[in-house]
């Protein structure tokens, strides 16, 4: 692993005057990263909501850390490692600050809000929006049977699936076929849902700013995995999905 101050040590950072005092600590002594920067303005500001987008293979972002992997002659990474890696550090951020969100989309694009793809996104990938539409499932009948995530536990329209380690703090939450009026979980988000196609990225960006009464959920697309199960880069880690 790159040594987690050497961004900031590098670039002459610990004098910006925007950190706190714990921060400045942390950075003079070589110790601070961009999450401890990012943990300490959401906890500054708690009614705020903050959120990062992010591909899961960012291919600008492999190449910048293996620039420093192999300064520090450390393994590089692809794509199925930076998924993994991005997938942790921002599901640390969502367990641990109830004012975090995140975006991950398939695909290693690195910039969005200024391109043209940004219109065409979804959490597929940057053309998404321009895929064909992905199966649905109703709410009711027989193709309204699924399955929970992780789990794996069976389950139709307005149920909840069960309490499972991992996912939203071990509550219950509702089917991924139920209908959106559902409130009968103990967690009512849900987790995944099979009734709907995959969220836009406009269409979560306009989500912000978070008014009072509004919510913006995580996105992303793939199977939910435990962080003891990741493999590829085609996955949702199951600490970040369904946080609101």
């Amino acid at each position: 692993q790159i040594p987690p101050g050497s961004l900031f040590l590098a670039y002459g950072a610990c004098t910006v005057p925007l950190w706190t005092p714990s921060f400045l600590s942390a950075c003079a002594r070589g110790q601070a990263t961009p999450e401890m920067a990012f943990a300490d303005a959401m906890v500054a500001h708690p009614h705020s909501a903050f959120a990062n987008l992010n591909s899961k293979a960012d291919l600008v972002q492999i190449r910048y850390y293996n620039l420093f992997a192999a300064i520090y002659g450390l393994p590089l990474i692809g794509a199925d490692g930076m998924a993994k890696a991005l997938s942790l550090i921002l599901g640390k951020l969502s367990a641990e600050h109830p004012n975090y969100v995140s975006y991950l989309t398939d695909g290693g694009q690195h910039c969005f809000l200024n391109r043209e793809c940004y219109e065409t996104t979804d959490t597929r990938g940057e053309t998404g929006r321009l895929l064909p539409p992905v199966e649905t499932c109703p709410a009711s009948g027989q193709a309204s049977h699924v399955d929970c995530p992780v789990s794996g536990t069976d389950c139709s329209g307005a149920q909840c699936c069960p309490r499972t380690p991992g996912l939203v703090g071990e509550r219950t939450f509702p089917c991924p076929s139920a209908p959106a009026t559902f409130n009968g979980c103990e967690y009512h988000t849900k987790v995944t849902d099979c009734t709907v196609q995959p969220t836009s990225l406009v269409s979560w960006v306009n989500g912000f700013p978070v008014r009072p009464g509004d919510s913006v959920a995580t996105e992303c697309y793939g199977p939910v995995l435990a962080a003891s199960e990741i493999q590829g880069s085609d996955f949702c880690l199951a600490g970040s999905a369904g946080k609101v």
